[in-house]
């Protein structure tokens, strides 16, 4: 997946903000923007260039937020 396909789409950190939920789906605990979330926020750049080269995986994308340094 090019760059390109990723910001299509996840144009915005509330669309990937609705992806990470949908597989997240913690449901003792959901603050609306969880660490994760707040993490992508601020590096949402990195973080479409990881989906684009996760091919969309947001299980990767999740791994490589978490262990990314900011």
């Amino acid at each position: 997946m090019t760059i390109d396909e990723a910001k299509q789409e996840i144009p915005t950190i509330d669309a990937f903000a609705d992806e990470l939920c949908a597989y997240c789906h913690n449901d003792w605990y959901c603050s609306f923007w969880c660490e994760t979330l707040r993490k992508a926020e601020k590096m949402f750049d990195r973080v479409q260039q990881a989906w684009a080269r996760h091919d969309g995986d947001i299980v990767k994308v999740d791994r490589y937020i978490k262990g990314a340094k900011i």
